[in-house]
């Protein structure tokens, strides 16, 4: 796909040149025969690289225009015509990620890897489909697609990390969570995220005091993040202090819980309800 993405560019800009130098240096047309025949030879491309050329088209509405919806017409036709669109593949995944529908992205992101995409669009390609998986209750599969990226690129992001080692978190396989989330930090001391992911690994083993101290450091780097909220209302309620357990529920329940949290609305909303 890469080599095939480069030839296109290579042969419009020969072509664009040629035409240029013929119909405007050498025949001495007007500059509007030029447009006309760059915008047929255009247009020629467009149907002849359909579904590409659709899902281009959507990843220019969503991203350029910001009109999702628009956006997403363009990734279903596209789709129907077998786009190679790596920017499309990646954009409307992680759209019907953020959506839970989840086996519908999996989909998206296996075929990425099908079509030779940049470097940028794999490692894209691998992390959501590992946050698929972790999200289809398929762990092992996610920490094994991870575990594939880590073997083949020589730089993984913190980002990447933190998911690995949230990963062993929920096998309660501690030492590989730490492990994991320790490498997310010496890449990037204040992601915010590795630094819940700690907070999570002492709470689950009881050390109070500083999956507290994690907790609100993370919010310190991260004001938004839901994760550290609820599991600072969990730290406070164990530890009896019920009037900032019932602060943070609260802080919470205002949060946004996304596709990418660690927790569920419902279990935010279960904490609200109990005292407010």
């Amino acid at each position: 796909m890469k080599k095939s993405v480069k030839m296109w560019w290579i042969t419009t800009l020969l072509f664009t040149i040629v035409s240029y130098i013929f119909l405007i240096r050498i025949r001495h047309n007007s500059w509007y025969i030029f447009l006309g025949i760059l915008i047929l030879y255009l247009g020629v491309n467009y149907i002849v690289f359909l579904g590409t050329a659709l899902g281009i088209t959507g990843y220019f509405f969503q991203v350029v225009l910001n009109k999702e919806q628009t956006a997403i017409s363009f990734y279903e036709k596209a789709l129907k015509h077998n786009t190679k669109s790596g920017y499309a593949l990646a954009a409307y995944g992680l759209i019907l990620l953020k959506e839970g529908q989840n086996e519908k992205a999996l989909s998206l992101f296996e075929k990425l890897h099908m079509i030779d995409p940049s470097i940028m669009i794999e490692k894209i390609a691998y992390t959501n489909k590992a946050v698929c998986l972790w999200k289809m209750n398929k762990i092992d599969e996610a920490i094994e697609t991870l575990n594939k990226m880590n073997e083949k690129f020589d730089y993984i992001s913190a980002s990447t990390y933190t998911t690995l080692g949230f990963l062993y978190l929920l096998k309660k396989e501690y030492d590989k969570a730490l492990e994991y989330t320790n490498k997310a930090l010496e890449d990037t001391p204040n992601h915010g995220p590795a630094l819940d992911n700690m907070g999570q690994i002492y709470f689950y083993q009881n050390d109070l005091k500083q999956a507290e101290k994690y907790f609100k450091k993370a919010l310190e780097e991260k004001s938004t993040m839901v994760d550290s909220k609820y599991y600072l209302g969990l730290t406070y309620e164990k530890q009896g202090k019920i009037d900032l357990a019932k602060e943070y529920f609260k802080k919470a329940y205002e949060s946004n819980v996304n596709a990418f949290s660690t927790i569920t609305f419902e279990q935010v909303e279960e904490k609200y309800n109990q005292y407010f």
